[in-house]
């Protein structure tokens, strides 16, 4: 349900992504509104909460991390994090770097995600989401206490 409904408020008007985004009672930041496609996890998460009352919480969560992800996201909201990006109808994304990124487990395909979607962001001159950078870090983290386990 997650990997279909992700985009379900896409393509909506800004007004309508703004409202339905703000029902979540989180902050809408300076670069949300500067951007209101950002916004369009939360709001589709918002809009089946309402339209599909029986759709699980695990699967609200996954649509509306989706965009920027955040930290502590479930499995799920992980795989389609990841999934959203590696799209075959991605054009950034070329066949051999999204069948590297396939080989990885999925925290480091999430960190993999994360550090193309930096460079693009760099690049074009635009900031990064903070829920990004701290997913980065907790999965940096993570991948450090492992490696030092062993």
């Amino acid at each position: 349900m997650a990997g279909l409904a992700h985009d379900v408020a896409r393509e909506l008007p800004v007004d309508e992504l703004v409202r339905l985004a703000a029902a979540d009672g989180q902050e809408i930041t300076p670069e949300e509104r500067k951007h209101p496609v950002l916004l369009h996890g939360r709001a589709g998460a918002a809009l089946l909460a309402r339209e599909m009352p029986g759709c699980g919480r695990e699967v609200l969560q996954a649509v509306a991390d989706h965009v920027t992800g955040r930290p502590g996201m479930s499995p799920l909201a992980r795989i389609v994090f990841a999934a959203d990006f590696l799209a075959a109808n991605r054009g950034f994304v070329d066949r051999r770097c999204r069948a590297g990124m396939l080989r990885l487990d999925l925290d480091a395909v999430v960190l993999a995600v994360l550090e193309r979607v930096f460079a693009y962001l760099d690049q074009s001159g635009n900031p990064v989401a903070k829920n990004a950078v701290a997913l980065y870090h907790e999965l940096g983290e993570q991948a450090n206490a492992q490696a030092k386990v062993g």
